[in-house]
């Protein structure tokens, strides 16, 4: 059992089990709401409060998540069932050499990226997403590799052309993997872009390659698109859903006005999910204005999960 000492004797508060399980707060909502994965209490002004074995299964839940489980697979098992799972996954020397490989691939991307070796990029990255599948390589490859080199975009290391090479590369090799994915012929569909303003479209790239992979069906529609123009589409392709990637804070205030103007425009059965940098920072407007954050790909694919029709 973890060691926890920050709650009180009625519980632990959500920022205490957020630490210690790395979920946030947005998947926590989706879990409990959708899966029952646990039943917190609340303090006399309305806060949840969770137990010790509520965060235990929580950690345990997350572990076996990230392991390749679905989530509704597993949510209603017991401590000892979810337990036992989380063994069989236990860190092995081909899970070590997974994550070595992984390493590895990210230092062979920025090298190249350095080297303004394009095709290096791009031959990298479609190697990792064969090997790993689509829904890992987003998370341990593309992500990371994505963060690295605006990392060094900033410390001066490397150039905004360095940095454009990368991001052309990355955009190629998500626009191919999307395309890889079949889907059944009933997939419930989504629409997929950022909004007018937005023009950095990577985060909604991989929206899409994560939602093709979750079963649905993607429309893309790439950046800066009005809100006129995303509702106009979402009418056409009957869309169950609407994900939109916001990463700069100076649009924020745009794209919340965008999001209300979709929401008035969309039936109330049209969920809109909106993530990105700047969608975290400006959550509460966007949530005001219609929408469910996403805050990091785990909720994502929460959200996507909880609005999934159910068979």
């Amino acid at each position: 059992m973890t060691h926890l000492d920050e709650g009180t004797s009625a519980g632990y508060a959500i920022g205490v089990v957020t630490r210690h399980t790395g979920l946030s707060p947005d998947v926590l909502r989706v879990w409990e709401r959708r899966y029952g994965v646990v039943t917190p209490t609340r303090s006399a002004g309305g806060q949840r409060l969770y137990s010790a074995t509520d965060i235990e299964k929580l950690r345990l839940l997350r572990r076996l998540v990230d392991g390749g489980h679905r989530i509704a697979s597993i949510a209603r098992l017991d401590h000892e069932a979810l337990a036992a799972l989380s063994r069989e996954i236990e860190v092995t020397p081909a899970a070590a050499a997974d994550t070595s490989a992984s390493e590895h691939d990210i230092a062979s991307l920025l090298d190249a990226t350095a080297s303004l070796d394009g095709a290096a990029i791009e031959g990298t990255l479609r190697r990792a997403a064969l090997s790993l599948g689509a829904q890992t390589w987003v998370d341990t490859i593309v992500a990371p590799f994505l963060h690295q080199v605006g990392d060094r975009w900033h410390d001066g290391t490397l150039t905004p052309a360095h940095e454009h090479l990368a991001t052309a590369g990355v955009r190629e090799v998500l626009a191919w993997v999307v395309k890889s994915f079949g889907v059944a012929p009933d997939a419930p569909s989504i629409l997929v872009a950022t909004p007018a303003g937005e023009l950095h479209e990577l985060g909604a790239m991989m929206a899409a390659v994560i939602a093709s992979g979750a079963g649905w069906r993607v429309h893309y529609l790439g950046p800066n698109v009005p809100a006129a123009n995303l509702a106009e589409a979402a009418r056409q392709l009957e869309v169950a859903a609407l994900a939109l990637s916001v990463v700069h804070s100076d649009h924020a205030t745009g794209s919340v006005a965008e999001v209300k103007l979709l929401r008035r425009s969309l039936p109330a059965t049209v969920a809109i999910i909106v993530g990105g940098t700047a969608a975290n920072a400006a959550a509460s407007e966007f949530t005001r204005a219609g929408a469910r954050i996403a805050g990091d790909t785990m909720a994502f694919r929460a959200e996507l999960a909880d609005i999934m029709p159910v068979d």
